[in-house]
């Protein structure tokens, strides 16, 4: 088995990296990525595995602590730089593969949005407040909503009951946006937080529900 600080190539300062509560290892039949080798040219099949690999232990992350957004920052610095590394890897491969290059852009998403949702909590994390604790809510829930996709950003249907959760998160943010109604002197900035959180919840579900529909075809 290969350690993950092997695989994405950090210093062994980070070797105790980790997105889920287990110990964290890269499978026998995914080769290492480590910095030394990132100019060699890497075949198709490899980059895809690493990248599959990758987003998989982000929405484990996702999954199993609900997103975690303090634990997530630690380790947003190693997790970038193993992206820019991949980067370098796709640009690599000669023919250039558009399928793995739609993973590595999709990966990309999946952790800038997780990022940006980890500093937004930061900001809304005021214990007692019911406007912070909705705001919160919705951030945390539009990142669930992108572990029910498979690495090409695509509703995956391998997910165990994924239509009936989806359709349980949408009916969340409903009761949400009616409960935030209720509130009485909120902030306009976290008016328009909340808003924009709500929005882009609508817009993955709308997409999502369409792939869903597509599939019961």
């Amino acid at each position: 088995m290969i350690q993950l600080v092997i695989a994405m190539g950090v210093s062994n300062s980070e070797s105790n990296l980790s997105l889920v509560p287990s110990a964290v290892i890269v499978p026998d039949d995914v080769s290492p990525c480590p910095s030394t080798r990132l100019g060699s040219g890497v075949a198709a099949e490899e980059a895809g595995k690493l990248l599959q690999w990758f987003l998989g232990e982000l929405k484990g992350f996702i999954v199993e602590t609900q997103f975690k957004s303090g634990e997530f920052r630690k380790y947003a610095e190693s997790l970038s730089r193993f992206l820019s590394a991949m980067n370098r890897v796709v640009e690599d491969i000669k023919p250039y593969n558009t399928h793995v290059a739609k993973e590595l852009q999709f990966a990309w998403f999946v952790f800038d949005s997780m990022k940006e949702a980890a500093s937004r909590s930061r900001k809304y994390n005021f214990w007692g407040r019911n406007d912070h604790f909705l705001v919160i809510n919705l951030i945390e829930i539009n990142v669930a909503f992108l572990a029910l996709c498979n690495s090409q950003g695509i509703l995956d249907r391998l997910i165990f009951g994924h239509e009936e959760k989806l359709t349980s998160y949408w009916k969340l943010v409903c009761q949400w946006n009616e409960s935030f109604k209720q509130i009485t002197n909120v902030p306009e900035e976290t008016k328009d937080l909340f808003e924009s959180e709500r929005r882009k919840a609508g817009r993955t579900y709308i997409v999502l529900k369409s792939q869903a529909a597509a599939e019961a075809d």
